[in-house]
């Protein structure tokens, strides 16, 4: 095989003498790239296409675990193989349904190791993602790529996930409730909340998680089995939820939803979150206000009503004393838009200081850059205030 023909593969490992080894024993096969602490990896990640990862765990500045958490909220489904000397039992539940090919243990069987890599490859190759096609009247591509994933409560297999090409689009948080999304030159426009929440189109689970679904139908449910039981017992609630469902139901398909498919996805995705709560999910109350939030985006004739709702499922976030900070920042934001929509300015002031005090003793290295997005935009509607305070109709 021609050196150019070789799959890339990245390989995450602080010890540059294992590195070192790791790369002359797998550069027979592969095209070999090294990143030495999480940062690095992360900012290659963001940057590059690689055809697989193998990931140490314990790493300078940024562990192995956000690293994989940050790879999958890029919506990139690269194979994963994790290198590490911790028990397999103890590395297992952490990972789960975050789409890891396999666990190996140090000292490493570089054999296994290799066959691990081109199975991961070979199979990714097969599902691979499918790059959204180029609009033959326009010449211009969508801003998204289309994957599949496996739906945890039902086992089917063909959840439409629509992920976001980032240089295809951008992002604007000045109105506050919501992002409004403008297309970039050469790409058709497309409004990334449209399908911002997957939904499984035959039992009707919906979520805008990407890890409450599964890359495969082998991966393991990673929260409680009860809520696991309680998702599956209201299917019927939540088939009773979509007007004349079908068992397969198409519309969950169209990256171009119309405006009552949106609505019944946010529904949808806020009583599922009841479920996640349920499972002690991190996050789980903020997902339920996101959900409510953009449903009074939607419904401006009761917006008031849908905030007021929204805002109960934040302060119920912040009163879990193990929020994690990722989590709390993005509740925070939130919980200052909604203060604002509401004109209560006052109780805002408030939650700006408790952000403030949040980050006071953080060290900058120590801020993830999701954290750091969020921040900006708690500055950036802070500066710009809602807008006119009147949501903008979506679709």
């Amino acid at each position: 095989m021609a050196y150019s023909d070789k799959p890339v593969i990245l390989v995450v490992e602080d010890s540059r003498v294992l590195a070192k080894v790791i790369e002359q024993r797998l550069s027979p096969f592969f095209r070999v790239e090294m990143a030495y602490d999480g940062e690095e990896a992360t900012r290659v990640l963001e940057s590059n296409t690689f055809s697989a990862v193998v990931l140490d765990l314990v790493l300078p500045k940024m562990d192995g675990f956000e690293v994989l958490h940050r790879l999958r909220n890029l919506g990139k489904q690269i194979p994963v193989v994790i290198a590490t000397a911790k028990p397999r039992q103890v590395v297992e539940p952490d990972v789960a349904g975050l789409g890891v090919e396999a666990i190996l243990s140090k000292p490493l069987d570089f054999g296994l190791l290799t066959d691990m890599l081109q199975q991961a490859i070979a199979k990714s190759t097969i599902m691979k993602v499918e790059e959204a096609e180029i609009n033959k009247a326009t010449g211009k591509k969508y801003p998204f790529r289309i994957a599949r994933k496996c739906c945890f409560i039902c086992g089917y297999e063909q959840v439409p996930v629509f992920l976001p090409i980032k240089e295809g689009f951008n992002e604007d948080w000045n109105r506050g409730s919501f992002p409004q999304y403008h297309s970039r030159n050469g790409y058709e426009d497309w409004d990334m909340l449209k399908t911002m929440v997957m939904v499984c189109p035959y039992c009707f689970f919906a979520s805008a998680d990407p890890s409450d679904f599964a890359d495969n139908k082998d991966a393991s449910y990673p929260y409680s089995e009860e809520s696991k039981k309680i998702l599956a017992r209201s299917i019927s609630i939540r088939k009773r939820l979509v007007p004349e469902a079908l068992d397969v139901d198409p519309r969950f398909d169209h990256p171009h939803r119309d405006r009552d498919t949106v609505v019944i996805s946010l529904v949808l995705a806020e009583k599922c979150s009841n479920g996640l709560i349920l499972a002690g999910k991190p996050g789980a109350y903020c997902q339920a206000g996101i959900y409510t939030t953009l449903q009074g985006a939607l419904n401006t004739w009761a917006s008031e009503k849908f905030y007021r709702e929204g805002l109960v499922s934040f302060e119920n976030q912040l009163k879990h004393k193990d929020t994690p900070r990722r989590v709390l920042v993005q509740t925070y934001f939130f919980c200052i838009v909604l203060n604002m929509q509401l004109n209560r300015t006052i109780v805002g002031r408030d939650i700006m200081r408790k952000v403030e005090e949040l980050y006071a003793d953080a060290r900058y290295e120590e801020i993830s850059e999701e954290e750091r997005e969020w921040l900006m935009r708690i500055n950036m509607v802070w500066k710009n205030g809602c807008g006119s305070g009147v949501p903008r109709d979506i679709v």
